[in-house]
């Protein structure tokens, strides 16, 4: 009987733990009060939908103590006056930092904002106690400006709920009238919303190079150097080696050439369905996409490479005949492929457009963009890259058949059709070419290791042949001079280059006056901030580690692990034999909190039993899975 009531004890004193320990988890780490007496319904207890501007000072999140520097917010919380459960319509939240220390009445701020959550959602809220909500990606948070939120929501099925509120002087709290979308109501008073949030250290990746760090020397491509002239090359990593592709030439041809990354060599594959110059090409998962072209006229055609079969796929060609040539082109989400602007393939007034259009990996379809999401030039030739959800476009080939340095980014939303919001962004820096008046007529970026973008070579409109290199840093929209290499003086390497992990760029192809085709090898400086747009595979912070089962399980001969990040870390994702040697390593480095997804390609191993292990911050998880061939 004593044993009994032992383990009842017990029991009652771990659930009394388990409790606890999930009350504590709702209290936030730093708030600014938890005495307010007002329960106020703005903007959680509004039916018709409210939203709210909210003013915290610096120095206001000072309990327990202040949120010291380098911070960034990942949770907010709400000190809630009343008890239920609501799901609401399009609950959002923003956040911005400004020196400014009070609101104009009956005006929202301006901005700029970051979006850190959007989504129907369901809140369960107590009274008296703290109401969370996860951001869908981190806020860096500076303790010496001030911060300012709006949330809004716009309508909600269940009971709503007030949250408590302080007086404090100025004007610290902005709301609307009812309903969406918000319009600003005429007035504006001192309440401030108890409110709190939970933060991680600024996530600063490890960058072993800092400056220029090139390879010289490599293989030279084993065809004439006009036909490596305004190509593209695409990349993918097989079995941990990449590869990097260099299709048609400067002149319509349908050489396919290949570059082993870690051999040093050249080798010929499957030529192209037709002889194209000027292509644009992207590789998407385990496929490389070549898109439009010059045939001698303009191609709209696309097809599909397999670079594990050497086979062609005839696609669904581009709906318009306008302009297919030098565009800028990149993937989006392993399913989209956004082609902006594009010209004829020639050098001329006139022979460039302006046009947006996307294709449809999984349903072969095209959409062509309209409005606002029209690229705002009519440009070809650009330096163009992806960074996140952000496309990147630098100078250009305008409609006029001058050389521009003008440059542009544009924010992804996501729909059907996506749109796209454009903006300007720095100009290339003057020194760009030789001459230090005019700019370059095409270049090569490249997405570096959390946001930065590679910028080199080029030539301007009298064809001075430039070998300047910069980071272009979307945190700061400000360009940094690298040191050059001898040979990346040279123009016409196509809009996009290929980067494999650590930062590595294989500059495969190009121009000048001497020929220059070898290759070069560039060590990527790296940045890591939060611009508009740059995201993980999923921007939902998760609240724990884990590690997904495989799928598909059994696999033939490719699956993908997914798995959950709530801290920034160091993370590594290995593959395992059934005897406990490890076969591949998926993933080495720093990651921000986040899901993610790899892929696991068993193509050169045997049928059977394989582990994969997930470490990061301590947390070690190992699980089966089975290759059957």
């Amino acid at each position: 009987m004593e044993g009994v009531i032992m383990k009842k004890v017990i029991s009652f004193f771990v659930l009394m733990f388990v409790l606890s320990g999930f009350i504590l988890s709702q209290t936030p780490q730093y708030y600014n009060l938890n005495t307010g007496s007002s329960a106020n319904s703005f903007p959680f207890n509004m039916s018709a939908g409210k939203g709210v501007n909210s003013l915290f000072l610096a120095g206001e999140f000072a309990n327990p103590t202040p949120i010291p520097a380098g911070q960034q917010i990942t949770k907010v919380y709400f000190r809630t006056g009343s008890a239920t459960t609501v799901s609401f319509t399009n609950l959002h939240i923003l956040m911005a930092q400004d020196v400014i220390t009070t609101l104009t009445t009956g005006t929202f701020y301006a901005g700029p904002y970051d979006t850190v959550f959007v989504k129907d959602t369901t809140l369960a809220s107590t009274t008296g106690g703290w109401t969370c909500v996860t951001l869908r990606h981190p806020f860096p948070y500076d303790p010496t400006k001030s911060l300012i939120t709006f949330v809004g929501q716009c309508g909600y099925s269940g009971t709503g709920f007030t949250i408590y509120n302080s007086t404090l002087t100025g004007t610290r709290r902005v709301w609307s009238v009812g309903g969406c979308p918000f319009a600003p109501y005429a007035s504006g008073d001192g309440s401030m919303v108890n409110f709190g949030v939970d933060v991680i250290p600024a996530y600063t990746p490890p960058c072993s190079n800092f400056s220029s760090a090139w390879t010289t020397g490599l293989a030279v491509i084993p065809d004439g150097a006009t036909n490596c002239s305004r190509v593209i090359p695409g990349g993918i990593i097989i079995n941990d080696t990449g590869y990097v592709y260099v299709m048609g030439g400067g002149t319509p041809v349908n050489l396919n050439r290949c570059y082993n990354t870690v051999t040093n060599t050249w080798t010929t594959k499957a030529v192209l369905p037709v002889a194209l110059a000027t292509t644009n090409a992207t590789t998407v998962k385990d496929s490389i996409y070549v898109i439009g072209g010059y045939t001698g006229g303009v191609s709209t055609a696309v097809y599909k490479y397999n670079p594990r079969t050497d086979a062609w796929v005839t696609k669904t060609s581009m709906p318009s005949t306008t302009a297919p040539a030098d565009m800028g082109i990149v993937p989006w989400h392993d399913s989209l492929i956004i082609c902006v602007g594009g010209g004829t393939g020639l050098f001329a007034a006139g022979a460039s457009t302006n046009a947006v259009r996307y294709y449809n990996v999984y349903n072969d379809t095209w959409v062509n963009l309209t409005g606002t999401s029209l690229f705002p030039a009519q440009l070809a030739m650009m330096a163009c890259t992806i960074v996140g959800d952000t496309i990147y476009t630098f100078g250009g080939y305008d409609f006029t058949g001058t050389t521009v340095g003008t440059s542009y980014r544009g924010i992804i939303t996501p729909g059907s059709p996506i749109s796209i919001t454009w903006s300007t962004i720095a100009t290339l820096p003057a020194s760009f070419n030789t001459t230090g008046t005019t700019y370059r007529s095409s270049a090569a970026t490249i997405k570096s290791f959390n946001g930065g973008v590679l910028i080199v070579g080029g030539a301007d409109a009298s064809g001075h042949y430039n070998g300047t290199a910069y980071i272009y840093n979307p945190c700061t929209d400000a360009y940094t001079t690298l040191t050059s290499a001898t040979g990346s003086a040279k123009s016409n390497m196509g809009a996009r280059l290929y980067a494999f992990k650590d930062s590595v760029v294989y500059l495969a192809a190009g121009y000048n006056a001497a020929g220059q085709t070898s290759v070069l090898k560039f060590a990527a400086r790296c940045y890591y901030c939060n611009a508009t747009g740059i995201s993980n595979n999923n921007n939902n912070i998760p609240l724990s580690y884990s590690l997904k089962q495989n799928y598909p399980n059994p696999f033939n001969p490719v699956t993908k692990i997914s798995y959950d990040i709530p801290k920034s870390g160091f993370v590594t994702v290995r593959i395992y034999d059934i005897l406990g040697k490890e076969i591949a390593t998926l993933v080495n480095e720093n990651k921000n909190p986040g899901s993610y997804i790899v892929e696991f390609d068993g193509s050169s191993f045997s049928s059977g039993t394989y582990f994969y292990r997930l470490e990061s911050n301590g947390f070690i998880a190992t699980k089966k899975m089975m290759l059957i061939k």
